[in-house]
């Protein structure tokens, strides 16, 4: 797929602390074959003067999902993305609860408890669609 300048997207990051969550970012420009120079929406620099910008590779990049309206919550175990530092964190609902239920995400140490209406069935990132994740 190729993103155009403006374009809204998120990015796979890998730097430590934040690897495995997409995060929000605009198309600045391509930046040679199959890369493009990107700004992000809520990560800054390390002096927190600006947003972090960088040149990350098409495959990590995806079009922003569409709103997705959850209707009957969520069951345990159900794959859901989880909107945690500031990013989209995939991981599994632990255990239900009325309000807020415990999701593990596999690539932070801990549980993490999130609210409902952060949370969103698991997208796939399929070439050219998003999929939702099937929960087994």
């Amino acid at each position: 797929m190729k993103f155009t300048q403006g374009m809204q997207v998120e990015v796979l990051t890998d730097e430590d602390g934040l690897k495995g969550a997409w995060f929000a970012a605009t198309i600045i420009e391509p930046s040679g074959e199959d890369k493009y120079f990107i700004e992000y929406k809520t990560l800054r620099n390390d002096d927190d003067t600006e947003f972090l910008r960088e040149v990350i590779r098409a495959c990590n990049i995806r079009p922003c999902p569409p709103e997705i309206i959850v209707v009957d919550g969520f069951k345990v175990w159900d794959a859901v993305d989880a909107y945690y530092n500031e990013g989209w964190w995939v991981g599994v609902i632990a255990k239900r609860k009325r309000k807020g239920s415990p999701i593990w995400i596999s690539s932070l140490p801990a549980l993490t408890v999130k609210s409902p209406a952060q949370d969103v069935p698991s997208l796939i990132w399929s070439r050219p669609k998003i999929k939702i994740h099937q929960s087994p």
